[in-house]
């Protein structure tokens, strides 16, 4: 499963995000931008108690805000200068 997090801290790493989600399970990967940033996790089951227990929790005095990205969906894209890029 994949989690957006939007309105995160430009203070915060993505090694900050990666240990905040690894106390609920597995972390395949996190990128993040600027003030968002996705998170991959296997099992869908601990991905779900993340988001149920982090989304509009206070990160840093910023509420951050969660949703599960549909398996249908696309993975994010990364637009650059040389072009777009699936980020997963």
């Amino acid at each position: 499963m994949i989690i957006e997090m939007t309105n995160i801290p430009s203070s915060i790493t993505k090694q900050d995000i990666r240990e905040m989600f690894e106390r609920y399970g597995k972390v395949r990967s996190v990128i993040k931008t600027s003030h968002t940033a996705y998170i991959r996790m296997p099992a869908k089951k601990r991905a779900n108690k993340a988001v149920e227990e982090l989304n509009h929790t206070r990160l840093e005095g910023s509420k951050i805000e969660l949703e599960k990205l549909n398996a249908s969906e696309t993975s994010p894209v990364c637009r650059t200068n040389i072009g777009m890029f699936r980020m997963f």
